[in-house]
């Protein structure tokens, strides 16, 4: 067996078809693992809202709004005082005196804290769990949720949000089990001990893919049950060994935009890809698959706003309460599941683009450069979807997890590194009144994608040349191309 340093930890995703008593049994532990984070949620409230209000106390987190302007955002801490003793001793450790100071402390709930209160609240009440396996789940779920609360009062991570109650408890969703296991290709969840005619759900799940690498019935994995849009999956997270591939010599970077992504040797389109018409002696954009479900999303979210519009007007007229009951008919019924259906279809395409694209960049590339974009300063209204489309952060992750497991070499590209201001061929970096803009050039008269070095003359357009420009960055360098930017004069990027 390799070293725990040769292995790393992934996430392997396997259709299942589980028979109709364990489809009940998925979806009854989906039930309950939301009904125990609601418990857990309100539980938590309960013990932070006992301490008296004049210990509270008002904490203020620097954020920055749309503008990028630093603004203050409240957050409240329970305090309570704590009596701290500092006790004198002499030489011969025998005790002198005490003395007692009063300390406030920041007093937030823990996850053992909960759920000890919520373990003795079932004891009171005299409720007994046999249908699940309650401590693991409570003891799971407990501590996600105090995860979850320590990173909202942590200030140092602002945009953290605090945990929400589930409104609505459905079968769909997921549950973690810890304690599963997997014996002759088959799946075993964790069953309570206590259940009810417990030998009719020990036959296991039958899996879509072969796990016969991961037969061992006494070795347990973390598994999370998945129930979507009437099929059911499961997360297994396994260890794999770190495999490092013939080295080629060849360096690559990859430019990510809105629609494509850009690298040196191959351009990856997502939505329109271009296709040169000889009629018309220019690029005509084609829709590619993906494109035509977006336009079938619109269509069926434009059926749906349409049709609660109409009866929303209807009812009032009537002097009607107005309920989400009046418009849950059939037919709006089937064309929110054809609308769920696009929405699988294109998050399936979207990554099996993702995944090929890696593939391709580890398997013939030793080093690989990428942008360190701030995605959430780059929406704008309408343009924040095709942000969203873009798959800017899975994309990152993706080439992360796979540089790391195939021994490729990463470099992610500082924020403010001018990739599209400087020239592949010379190094020489655009700064004051020669840098492109959204609208161009307006002193040399260019566009927004032409680029040309007044320093050598080399032109491109300015997508195609970035991936190359990328490759010049230095990590050492930057302090120097920082203070030059602010001077407003050109200079020169040499690279490594």
């Amino acid at each position: 067996m390799a070293d725990k340093q040769d292995t790393m930890k992934l996430t392997r995703l396997v259709r299942i078809y589980p028979n109709l008593l364990m489809r009940d049994f998925i979806k009854r532990n989906i039930r309950y693992s939301q009904e125990c984070w609601n418990r857990g949620i309100k539980t938590w409230q309960h013990m932070y809202h006992e301490e008296p209000n004049h210990l509270k106390k008002i904490v203020f987190t620097p954020k920055k709004d749309k503008q990028k302007v630093k603004i203050k955002t409240k957050r409240f801490y329970q305090t309570h005082l704590v009596v701290k003793t500092t006790v004198k001793r002499n030489r011969q450790n025998k005790i002198i005196s005490y003395k007692f100071t009063p300390v406030t402390r920041k007093y937030t709930p823990t996850g053992k804290s909960v759920r000890d209160n919520i373990i003795d609240a079932n004891r009171t009440k005299g409720i007994k769990e046999t249908i699940y396996p309650n401590e693991v789940f409570q003891n799971v779920l407990i501590y996600d949720l105090d995860q979850s609360y320590q990173a909202f009062f942590d200030p140092s991570r602002p945009d953290s949000k605090r945990p929400k109650i589930k409104q609505k408890i459905s079968d769909n969703g997921s549950y973690l089990d810890t304690q599963a296991h997997i014996r002759d290709g088959k799946i075993f969840p964790t069953t309570n001990v206590k259940m009810p005619n417990r030998k009719l759900y020990t036959g296991g799940i039958r899996c879509g893919e072969d796990l016969s690498d991961l037969n061992d019935k006494n070795k347990r994995y973390r598994m999370r049950f998945i129930h979507r849009d009437h099929k059911f999956y499961v997360a297994i997270s396994v260890e794999r060994p770190i495999k490092s591939l013939m080295a080629t010599g060849q360096w690559d970077g990859v430019d990510v935009n809105v629609d494509h992504f850009n690298s040196t040797n191959k351009v990856v389109w997502l939505s329109k890809q271009p296709l040169y018409d000889r009629k018309l002696g220019k690029a005509v954009y084609q829709k590619t698959r993906l494109a035509r479900l977006y336009d079938k999303i619109a269509h069926y979210q434009r059926t749906l706003a349409n049709k609660r519009e109409c009866i929303i007007r209807h009812a009032k007229k009537a002097k009607q309460k107005i309920d989400k009951s009046l418009w849950q008919t059939k037919n709006y019924q089937k064309i929110q599941l054809k609308l769920r259906q696009c929405y699988l279809k294109v998050d399936h395409i979207q990554h099996d683009i993702v995944q090929k694209y890696t593939n391709y960049l580890v398997k013939y590339h030793d080093r690989i450069y990428i942008e360190d974009l701030d995605v959430k300063h780059m929406k704008m209204g309408v343009a924040s979807k095709g942000l969203h489309r873009s798959l800017f952060g899975y994309f990152r992750q993706t080439l992360t997890y796979k540089c790391q497991l195939f021994g490729r070499e990463l470099v992610v590209v500082h924020a403010k590194y001018p990739s599209t201001q400087v020239c592949p061929n010379c190094g020489f970096a655009k700064a004051g009144d020669n840098k492109i803009t959204l609208k161009g050039n307006q002193k040399h008269h260019t566009k927004h994608n032409e680029f040309k070095c007044y320093h050598c003359g080399y032109t491109a357009d300015r997508d195609a040349k970035v991936p190359v420009s990328l490759m010049r960055y230095n990590a050492d360098s930057m302090a120097e191309i920082m203070k030059r930017q602010k001077l407003g004069q050109d200079y020169q990027v040499l690279g490594i």
